[in-house]
């Protein structure tokens, strides 16, 4: 799965191995490698090419198909609450990004509290629905 996804989040970017290679500061054979299966990049380098791909380390190993969680969030705080819930959403993601710059927090912490954070996001949307524009207010009888 990690090297397909490389294969084509490095297709889809436009570059070349050798690119990506130089990018990563590795030999382009074990980058090459990577996208073969026949090796596996280190956790430090995973994390760099998530980071150069703009994809979460989840999605690169196949436990997500969600490329970005932060982006997704966004798309669906703009879906279900409009222009304001999105712009209340960046403004969260931002004041989050400022908790976390330099600081030691494990990626798969930051993954688990950003989870927790978005969660906690659109149920006090939920819970303050009246105040919320009632072309975005979603029928929960629908269901």
């Amino acid at each position: 799965m990690l090297n397909e996804r490389l294969a084509r989040l490095r297709e889809e970017a436009g570059y070349t191995k050798k690119e990506v290679a130089n990018i990563l500061n590795i030999d382009p054979s074990t980058y090459g490698k990577y996208e073969l299966g026949k090796r596996q990049p280190d956790y430090e380098t995973l994390i760099r090419l998530a980071e150069l791909f703009n994809v979460s380390v989840d999605f690169l190993l196949g436990k997500t198909d969600i490329r970005n969680p932060a982006d997704e969030f966004l798309v669906q705080a703009k879906e279900q609450y409009g222009s304001r819930g999105k712009k209340q959403a960046e403004e969260l993601l931002e004041n989050i990004q400022t908790m976390f710059e330099g600081g030691e927090l494990p990626d798969e912490d930051k993954d688990e509290f950003f989870r927790a954070i978005t969660e906690i996001y659109f149920d006090a949307k939920e819970k303050n629905k009246k105040y919320t524009p009632k072309k975005y207010r979603k029928n929960n009888n629908e269901e």
